[in-house]
């Protein structure tokens, strides 16, 4: 058996798809409402947050390692995707799976909010240093971590089948709207986590209301060194907030599965299988560049859109240290001046802001480009995507004024959608064989682990170099500018390498063919 080929077994065939109705799709697809929610503010927020609280003075290491274990758990995808593919269950192959996966999924939510609440600092006088806190606090931490990492995992589960509920129930002839749905549903979940933490700092940024903060531990916790771990009123309005947002997801999460187990009405599969082998499971991870081509290419550059989207992981910092205050009016921008220069001090909320109107362009462009994309082809709106998502990034590199940045932000959020709105569809059109469909979606889904992990870490070491060592701020735990020019010139690389490989994906996926019967 060739590597990254499947051994002959009986052909394992879904039950043909017919037209759905647009209020069916959004029901089958309601999962990625949270799952957009989830995923957005777990990178640009809640992870930030945490990394203030527990390594206050060098969040970006924390980060990185969190990022890093949210890449591994994408590891299981393609085993679940294997076992989902040969699933005979009455309630068919998919609803088993994503109803197991929701149980695992709603309990781990609820532990990172406890392990948040409740945990301390595990940064000491000299770096990481887990006798910093308490013994019940450090507790606390690695309960969120775990937590963290287990979730992470039944989230893929999740997510790798619902990609089989599209690929199985959609007809061919609505991939492209339905991926547009699916994009839109994203966008529209992460817009809402966005816009929840913004009226939850609100909340607790009024006066007659900071008794609520007492109750917070972390907002009065001491490090070994010293230091608060929430310093001012911005980062304790911002780490409540966060707390907040772990409810919040816990009930989104269960309501929208719930709808996803209801909608998508599958049938129970009948053929004849052979057992499972590790062999077939070893054979999951793994492409053939000459087999399975045209998913290879597309899987590949996914790699590096994700690459490129990772750069958004560090915005928060690049807010504090590199956008220039120019105004109050715009989005309510807070000034401190450090450096000589005027920054923005509620910078977490500023991320939100921009996060809030970079989202809303990409919803309002993710069903029309995939509607377009089923008549013109795939290609064209992924070239567009690339290419305007990398000329976007070497403008903020060094445009940082914040006025520019706004309008640049909103524009990126545009081309962003466009790559949204075509992600799966060409996916599902380039699949090698459609009976394995969650297979394959699992392997294409540690593209985003691969890029997800190689992005930050490159990305990251940037900032530390550039703006750290060769030109760094001359105030404590802060980067200077040029390592961020690094890093959103990066982001633009990885965008234009993603475009190069999909050139390599033969003629246009999704493109209508010519009836040559009308000729």
């Amino acid at each position: 058996m060739k590597a990254g080929l499947l051994p002959d077994v009986a052909p394992i065939r879904a039950p043909p798809a017919g037209v759905k109705g647009i209020g069916r799709i959004f029901g089958m697809l309601a999962f990625a409402y949270p799952f957009g929610m989830l995923l957005s503010n777990y990178g640009l927020i809640m992870l930030a947050s945490e990394g203030t609280r527990m390594m206050p003075s060098n969040p970006v290491v924390f980060l990185l390692g969190m990022l890093a274990l949210s890449g591994v758990s994408q590891f299981v995808a393609p085993i679940a995707g294997y076992f989902s593919d040969r699933c005979k269950h009455p309630l068919g192959r998919r609803r088993p799976f994503f109803f197991c996966s929701t149980l695992v999924a709603v309990p781990m939510i609820v532990l990172q909010w406890w392990g948040s609440m409740n945990g301390g600092n595990i940064q000491g006088t000299h770096g990481l240093d887990f006798s910093a806190g308490t013994p019940a606090e450090v507790t606390f931490d690695w309960v969120y971590v775990a937590a963290f990492f287990i979730s992470m995992m039944a989230f893929n589960i999740q997510q790798v089948n619902l990609s089989g509920i599209m690929a199985d129930l959609v007809h061919p002839s609505q991939t492209g709207a339905s991926n547009g749905i699916l994009g839109v549903l994203m966008l529209s979940g992460s817009l809402s986590g966005f816009a929840i933490y913004k009226v939850f700092v609100s909340f607790y940024s009024e006066p007659a209301n900071a008794k609520y903060i007492a109750h917070c531990a972390p907002c009065h916790m001491k490090a070994a060194n010293g230091t608060s771990v929430c310093p001012n009123m911005e980062q304790r309005t911002s780490t409540c907030a966060v707390h907040d947002l772990y409810l919040v997801f816990t009930a989104t999460l269960a309501l929208f599965s719930i709808c996803t187990l209801f909608s998508a009405q599958e049938k129970q599969l009948v053929a004849e299988l052979p057992p499972w082998s590790w062999a077939d499971i070893r054979t999951t991870f793994t492409l053939s560049r000459t087999h399975h081509s045209d998913f290879y290419w597309v899987t590949v550059s996914r790699t590096f859109y994700y690459c490129g989207l990772s750069t958004q992981a560090f915005l928060q910092y690049y807010f504090r240290d590199a956008c220039i205050w120019t105004d109050s009016k715009l989005f309510d921008a807070k000034l401190v001046t450090w450096n000589k220069s005027p920054h923005i001090s509620n910078y977490a909320q500023m991320t939100v802001n921009i996060c809030i109107l970079a989202q809303v362009a990409a919803a309002c462009l993710a069903y029309p480009a995939g509607v377009l994309s089923d008549k013109i082809g795939r290609k064209p709106v992924i070239y567009t995507a690339f290419f305007g998502m990398a000329v976007t990034y070497a403008l903020l590199a060094f445009i940082t004024e914040l006025e520019y940045v706004i309008v640049l932000a909103g524009i990126w959020g545009a081309f962003n959608g466009c790559f949204t709105s075509v992600d799966y569809a060409i996916a599902i059109d380039t699949i090698p064989d459609k009976a394995q469909t969650a297979r394959f979606l699992g392997v294409w889904g540690i593209s985003s682990f691969i890029g997800t992990t190689i992005g930050p870490i490159v990305g990251g070491s940037l900032i530390l170099f550039f703006g750290g060592v060769i030109s760094p701020s001359p105030t404590p735990g802060h980067y200077g500018v040029l390592g961020y020019r690094f890093l959103l010139c990066m982001g633009g690389v990885w965008n234009l390498i993603g475009a190069f490989f999909i050139t390599k994906v033969r003629g246009n996926p999704g493109k209508p063919k010519p009836n040559p019967g009308l000729n």
